[in-house]
């Protein structure tokens, strides 16, 4: 039995599936950052700094994937775990300035669209849309965890 091209090592070598989802994740993040770029265009344009934390964010961490990706190491894949801790904090953060500092509330008008048709939105951010920076930020962590490596 080998272990140099299992994936589950240190060399680099192999894909095991932590790490294909970390490419897949490259992905995403560039996804995410081409869309918000155009959804946070408006705030921008009025000189606000705040919409550009998911947008920088999200270019960082799609070169820190495709860099982890390639270099598949321990200490390489513990910064990516951090970062992507970090990315649970960007998504907290931006559905608080998503909902004007009001999550229940804004949890509450979001439920009503499953009852009523058509909703009222007036020009509102999509309330649990940052949330997606959260989902992303666990799955990533997981994937560049010790434990993942193992199994």
């Amino acid at each position: 039995m080998t272990t140099s091209n299992s994936g589950h090592g240190e060399s680099g070598g192999g894909f095991s599936l932590a790490r294909c989802i970390v490419l897949l994740l490259a992905g995403a993040f560039l996804l995410l950052m081409l869309d918000i770029r155009e959804e946070h265009l408006e705030p921008i344009k009025h000189g606000f700094v705040f919409p550009w934390i998911p947008i920088v964010y999200s270019g960082i961490m799609l070169i820190c994937c495709l860099v982890t990706f390639i270099r598949w190491h321990r200490p390489i894949r513990h910064l990516l775990m951090a970062m992507f801790v970090l990315g649970i904090g960007v998504g907290l953060l931006g559905f608080w300035f998503h909902t004007h500092g009001h999550p229940l509330q804004a949890i509450t008008f979001a439920m009503q669209a499953w009852r009523s048709i058509p909703l009222p939105h007036h020009g509102q951010p999509p309330t649990l849309a940052p949330l997606s920076f959260v989902g992303l930020g666990l799955i990533g962590a997981i994937s560049c965890s010790d434990w993942a490596q193992k199994h």
